[in-house]
């Protein structure tokens, strides 16, 4: 998928970008 409304680009609500930003990537290697 081109967009994912569970994975925000910017999460502003959450306190560790960086795991956000890992488990991004895990997610569209998933669903790839």
């Amino acid at each position: 998928p081109a967009y994912d409304p569970y994975i925000p680009e910017s999460p502003p609500d959450l306190p560790l970008p960086h795991i956000t930003a890992r488990a991004r990537m895990d997610v569209l290697i998933a669903t790839r």
